[in-house]
């Protein structure tokens, strides 16, 4: 399913309920989303968070969005502690720990990410978030076969869950192993056509180093407003890329001012 017609639809039901309480914390917050997700205006965006935090200190999934939007811009330290700070008010929060498992390796603190991916599953969480999440987690700590094992058993338990064979396929290219790779890919596309934004394709043909087909599906994510656009400019998946100038470009032209 297409999905601009669904954020334009959001968006016209948040407008109106802005006009009828422009102080609404949850209508602050999507609106904050859709600016940050869709506008790549994240300035605007994390003082939206801001007002809505000043009113309502203690809602968790704004201050999550926010901490997003920090680490967007590279401030990993000011998204840390906004994730902690979250954790406070709401200390069994899943979402925290997850946003907190993803802050670190962002970070490169890749052990503590790892632990904090034990407490998720500690705590009886199932979500295939959960397994993708820890398997980045290993993948970029280059503990490739970790990775690719917490993803088989994620594709055994959900077999029509077609991002884990995506990520599959990263594991693969990590591993050095392109013709495994792309067959994921391809089998992820027949099983769900349109399930993957531009940007998580971009990611897979970087792991790959095929810099002109991400750069070609880069150019998609941006023109399409694509939701993951945003994170190019820190996933390390296109770290090689950081100097390159066509990359940095790209970038540029979607408000980021470099890789990281």
């Amino acid at each position: 399913r297409e999905i601009q017609p669904l954020i334009e639809q959001i968006r016209d039901a948040n407008s109106r309920a802005l006009a009828l309480d422009p102080d609404d914390p949850v209508a602050l917050r999507t609106e904050a989303i859709l600016v940050a997700k869709c506008g790549f205006d994240l300035q605007r965006a994390e003082a939206l968070y801001a007002r809505v935090l000043r009113a309502l200190p203690n809602y968790t999934s704004a201050r999550l969005n926010g901490a997003e939007t920090l680490w967007l811009q590279g401030r990993f330290d000011e998204a840390l502690a906004e994730v902690d700070l979250a954790l406070v008010y709401d200390p069994l929060s899943t979402a925290a720990r997850t946003a907190r498992a993803g802050c670190l390796r962002l970070m490169r603190r890749h052990d503590e990410s790892r632990q904090e991916w034990a407490i998720f599953r500690a705590s009886g969480e199932t979500s295939p978030w959960g397994l993708s999440g820890a398997a980045l987690n290993e993948l970029h700590a280059g503990r490739i076969e970790a990775a690719a094992r917490i993803l088989d058993e994620g594709i055994a338990k959900l077999p029509a869950l077609p991002f884990l064979r995506y990520m599959r396929g990263l594991a693969h290219a990590y591993a050095g192993a392109p013709e495994a790779a792309s067959a994921c890919g391809r089998e992820c596309t027949e099983q769900a056509p349109g399930a993957l934004l531009p940007t998580q394709r971009a990611s897979l043909a970087s792991a790959l180093r095929d810099k002109r087909g991400a750069l070609v599906l880069l150019e998609q994510g941006l023109v399409e407003r694509d939701m993951h656009f945003l994170y190019a400019g820190i996933d390390p998946t296109f770290e090689w890329l950081a100097d390159d100038p066509d990359f940095i470009a790209l970038l540029n032209r979607g408000g980021i001012p470099c890789w990281r």
